[in-house]
């Protein structure tokens, strides 16, 4: 939204608009961790950044939340999906991070291109989302960081274990590291960090270099889950 809807909008129109931006955070979780969200910078240069994030997102958690009762193309009946492409955030070195970087020229996402991302990102609402708050800071165009978050999300493969579990799977994080290490070879458990929603597992976190190559997290990544534990919800038909 930009600060001229703000400027003329009713005071209503204003509280609904803050509303669905809260709702909207709170859905697709929190981008990065308390400390590092201190240091954002919102209309930075783009293409000034030092690696990315890659967030795998657990679908049925997103799913079980009230935001998956509006998000058919996720969560529908037919709907499967186990952990989906959240995201490809540009970091900084120091632990900071790029948002909403200043670019010309039309920014709306093409139908055309949101129906390509759909199978690996099933969410129209999140794929213009990250276009707007991640993608705009790559430097890339949007059809190359689109292309860029695929390409990351391909370069990793989900264990066996995690893929469609019929049942709530409860884990230890170790665990959990351990089994995408292996599916994973070269992939350290210094470049993965696994954040929870109480004791439900909502996404897992992979730090790349800018080549999309795994490297050790920087300051501010580490895993949020109670007692080093987290619960996969099952991959089930429709909602719970």
């Amino acid at each position: 939204m930009t600060h001229r809807f703000f400027a003329i909008a009713s005071f209503p129109a204003r509280l609904v608009a803050g509303l669905l931006l809260l709702a909207l955070e709170m859905t697709l979780g929190s981008s990065h961790s308390a400390a590092a969200r201190d240091w954002a910078q919102s209309g930075a240069p783009p293409g000034h950044f030092d690696s990315y994030l890659l967030s795998l997102s657990w679908s049925p958690e997103f799913c079980a939340s009230p935001g998956g009762n509006n998000a058919p193309d996720q969560c529908a009946p037919a709907r499967r999906y186990g952990f989906v492409l959240h995201g490809l955030w540009p970091q900084y070195a120091n632990g900071g991070y790029p948002e909403a970087c200043a670019t010309t020229g039309n920014q709306s996402v093409p139908e055309a291109l949101v129906n390509q991302m759909l199978p690996l990102m099933p969410a129209r609402g999140l794929i213009r989302h990250e276009w707007d708050k991640h993608g705009t800071c790559t430097g890339l165009t949007m059809e190359a960081y689109f292309e860029q978050a695929a390409r990351a999300y391909r370069s990793i493969r989900i264990p066996d274990a995690y893929q469609q579990p019929a049942a709530d799977l409860p884990v230890t994080i170790s665990q959990l590291k351990a089994a995408f290490q292996t599916a994973n070879p070269g992939l350290a458990e210094n470049s993965l960090a696994v954040i929870c929603k109480k004791q439900y597992l909502m996404e897992v976190r992979v730090c790349l270099a800018s080549t999309l190559t795994p490297q050790p997290c920087g300051v501010g990544i580490e895993s949020q889950c109670r007692d080093g534990k987290a619960v996969l919800r099952a991959v089930r038909s429709g909602h719970p």
